[in-house]
Parts: structure tokens; sequence; C-alpha cells
């Protein structure tokens, strides 16, 4: 063990550790995409002669280029610059800053690379609606093929993409679908692919195949299939990709309750905390809420949401909400004369998200 610095908090944690994993487990979170707990990062791995993506062929250039999505940047007392919290080892006595403005600033250049090189589309990420769009309409009038996809409201990527934060002027064309649909098991949509070496890691480490692949090109890691097909790539479709995929390039087609022992094996991916900010449900906090129409969350003692409700008379129904319950109870609301459409958008993103209704809600399950 050794006692390390974080953001000014001092922890003890294990010597074998990277900053990365250490930071994680102490319960600061630290963006990263290239990283998951299952397997790790894929430093090390080398790319392959040549990828498919569908029919298309892409081959190594030979040009170097490396496999990190470099968003996990710390400054280090005593390291000149900064440097990246999976490639370092925690040592004794080690002062680390995750929060600097130098720090944010290079993790948004970094995501914005990250996104222009691989061509993901923007508009989920940037559009200010995001958060209660129910992906039916688009108010952005984005065209069909470049709207938000099917993983919108449980998408790891948006997700670590608002905790960074995108820079302003996002605005390109999105990558060409280049899909693989020749199996019943899974698809893959390579417009959605950010190259994140995720699946590769997973394919090699957990399921001991090699059917998914990286070349270089123009000094950038592609992913791909390492034949031109899954088939004869050596896949055994045990949807461990699709598990740690931070995105929506891979779709389990027809989820089953029966999973590989791979999967059943997987450790949950990390993802930045809340902005959900909650409030006890009390007489005197419930004093500055206005008497406005609006739209209100409340949630149990372990933050699981389990009401989505709008209201003529925010103050008056959580009022009530009070007088009735029967346990510790945390809340929050916007203000929202349309509270009526904005409570479905909610609760519809609270399903895509969670795959059912919260708890007080089930007696709406017919109109859902």
């Amino acid at each position: 063990m050794c006692r390390i610095t974080i953001d000014g908090l001092e922890i003890m944690v294990s010597d074998e550790k990277t900053v990365l994993e250490a930071a994680l487990e102490a319960g600061f979170y630290i963006p990263h995409l290239c990283y998951h707990p299952s397997t790790g990062t894929a430093d090390g791995i080398e790319p392959v002669t040549h990828v498919y993506r569908g029919d298309i062929r892409i081959d190594h250039d030979s040009s170097k280029g490396n496999t990190c999505c470099n968003l996990c940047l710390v400054e280090i007392a005593g390291k000149e610059g900064l440097s990246r919290a999976c490639g370092v080892s925690v040592e004794n006595n080690m002062v680390i800053r995750s929060d600097t403005d130098a720090v944010k600033k290079q993790r948004r250049q970094n995501l914005a690379e990250l996104m222009e090189k691989s061509r993901h589309p923007v508009t989920c990420i940037t559009c200010n609606l995001s958060d209660g769009c129910d992906r039916k309409i688009c108010s952005m009038n984005t065209p069909e093929p470049n709207r938000c996809c099917w993983k919108f409201h449980n998408c790891e990527f948006k997700e670590v993409a608002s905790f960074i934060g995108v820079p302003e002027g996002m605005n390109y064309a999105a990558a060409s679908a280049a899909v693989v649909d020749d199996n019943p098991v899974f698809s893959i949509n390579y417009a959605l692919c950010i190259n994140c070496m995720r699946c590769v890691a997973a394919c090699r480490e957990i399921s001991k195949r090699e059917a998914l692949g990286f070349v270089f090109n123009h000094g950038s890691p592609i992913v791909g299939m390492v034949e031109s097909s899954l088939k004869k790539s050596g896949c055994k479709f045990c949807l461990v990709c699709a598990d740690v995929c931070p995105t929506g390039a891979i779709r389990e087609k027809q989820p089953t309750k029966k999973k590989s022992k791979e999967r059943l094996g997987l450790t949950p991916s990390i993802l930045p905390p809340s902005k959900d900010a909650w409030t006890v449900l009390s007489g005197d906090n419930l004093d500055s809420v206005p008497e406005v129409e609006g739209v209100f969350k409340l949630c149990n003692e372990n933050k699981v949401v389990i009401q989505i409700s709008g209201s003529q008379d925010l103050r008056k129904d959580l009022g009530k909400e009070l007088k009735n319950a029967d346990e510790t109870l945390y809340f929050n609301y916007e203000v929202d004369p349309m509270f009526m459409m904005r409570e479905r958008q909610l609760i519809q993103q609270h399903m895509e998200k969670h795959g059912d209704l919260p708890e007080k809600n089930k007696e709406l399950d017919d109109l859902f």
C-alpha cells in the first residue's frame, strides 16, 4: 500500500494500481473511454495487416499512432506537463490533480479530436434539448441518418462527453454508415464507432478470440473485423464486445436472459457522477420551491428515481408527497409551463435508460 493525494484528499491505495485505477476505486471519477475495468487499456496490442468494415477493406499503412483516448489526463506534482492516468503507476506520496483548468482544457481538445477523427455524429451530444429528447421528433431538424441512436439515453460516450464538455463549433458530416448485419445475434454500425479499442481488448482478453482488430491509418487507430465477415473472423458471438462498447455501435438484436459466462463475469463500466442535484424532501426545503407549473422527480434514500410527475403547482404537490411519505425521500424539479409534455419526455427518457417505469409511475404502463 502507498499514500497518495488526489485533489487535496489523502487516500491509501495498492501500489500495483495505475493512477486511474486507484482514483476510480477511491470514488474519484477521471474520464476515460479506452479503459474498461474488465480489460484495462489496449496498450500493447499490435495492429493487424488489415481490417474490414462491411465490404470495405482498410490496410495498415505503417504510420505511428497510439491506442489511447487521452481523456484521463491529470497533473502530477514533479512531472512536467500532463500525464495519462491510465499509464502511470502510483507511488508513495504522489500528489495528483484531476480538476485544474489546464487538465480540463486539454481533455476538451482531445475529445474534439477523437470525435472528428472517428466522425461520430455530434448532434446527440451538443443538442441543448438532449436530456429530455424522446427521439421521436428532432427539434433541431437533424436528418434521420444523423439523429441520436438507439442507445441515446444510456450512452456512456454521451455521458463522458457531457462531463468533459464539448468545445463550441463542433459541426461536421458524420461518417457514412458501414453496417455489418451478417448474423442473427448482433449488428455493428461503424458510423457510431469511436475506435476506443475496448471491443478489441475484450475479444482478446475475455473471449480469447481475435475476431476484432485494428490498423493504424494516417496515424489513427481504425477498428474492424479481421476478415470480411464475423464468422470468418472467428467470432463466437458471446456479445462481450457489445457490453463493453461505450457507444451504440454494437447492438444486440434480441436480448436474452441467458447470458454467456464471459458476459456474466464482466465488471460494469464506471460512469461519470450524476448531474442531478437532490434535496431532502422536508418542510424547510419546500419553502424555496415556487408555486408554479413544472415537473418534479422523487428518489429514495439510495438515489433511485421512484416518481416523475408534472404539476400545476410544484410546492403544493411536493407538499402532498411529503405528507404521505413513509421513508426519507429526495427531490428535484424544473419549472416548465408545458409540464405534461415534459413529464412524458422525462418518463420516456427514464424508460430508455433503465428499461422500466419509475416505481410510482407504474400505473401509467399502458401509456408507454
